[in-house]
């Protein structure tokens, strides 16, 4: 094979991931703008000029393609929420949840297809972003009563109580986007500290 010159099945490959990735960008897009319900494979294939039976070379089903893209934002979530590790444990667990928070309101078609619109398929417990991110909450959770900043018996509600507050404010503030009524982002904030205080005092 000449230098510089790719062989063929590597062009092939590359082709073919590049029209995976645009029928993903076009069922992103007619999600965020007309719903679950108006994203079929003839949908996606007329926005891509192609014929529908094109598709599913690529994908064989919607809910294929909707997994694909909860797969996706989940490694999004994964890689935004574990911040690099510090000396600081109170810290390192704070960011989890601010981050988390920050991925909704950064990725809000990503969120709303895993966590909100009951229509879309349900999310796969199995990804692996979902064990690497329990994994971590845990070592986090688990530093902070090691080093004497969460009482000991704070390891079995601690992280449930502050995924809970901050899921159910980014859930609020995306479903009164349109006509938002109060301050979410001081809402969420201000939660965080709050459930870190009140697991602090052993409440």
């Amino acid at each position: 094979m000449p230098n510089g010159v790719e062989p063929p099945q590597k062009r092939k490959a590359q082709e073919r991931e590049r029209t995976r990735e645009a029928i993903l960008a076009a069922a992103i897009s007619l999600y965020r703008h007309e719903g679950y319900g108006a994203v079929t494979m003839r949908a996606i294939a007329q926005q891509l000029g192609f014929s529908a039976p094109a598709i599913y070379n690529y994908f064989l089903s919607k809910e294929e393609i909707f997994l694909t893209l909860q797969e996706r934002g989940l490694k999004m979530l994964a890689d935004a929420v574990l911040t690099p590790v510090t000396d600081d444990p109170l810290e390192d667990l704070r960011q989890i949840f601010v981050q988390y928070y920050q991925f909704t309101k950064h990725h809000p078609d990503y969120f709303t297809l895993m966590y909100v619109d009951p229509s879309t398929p349900r999310v796969n417990p199995e990804i692996e972003a979902l064990a690497r991110m329990s994994t971590q909450t845990t070592a986090r959770d688990q530093r902070c009563i090691t080093q004497g900043i969460f009482p000991a018996e704070a390891a079995v509600v601690s992280s449930g109580f502050l995924w809970g507050m901050v899921h159910g404010v980014a859930v609020l503030r995306q479903i009164q986007e349109v006509a938002p009524s109060q301050n979410f982002d001081g809402l969420a904030m201000a939660g965080v500290e709050l459930t870190l205080a009140a697991i602090r005092a052993g409440l």
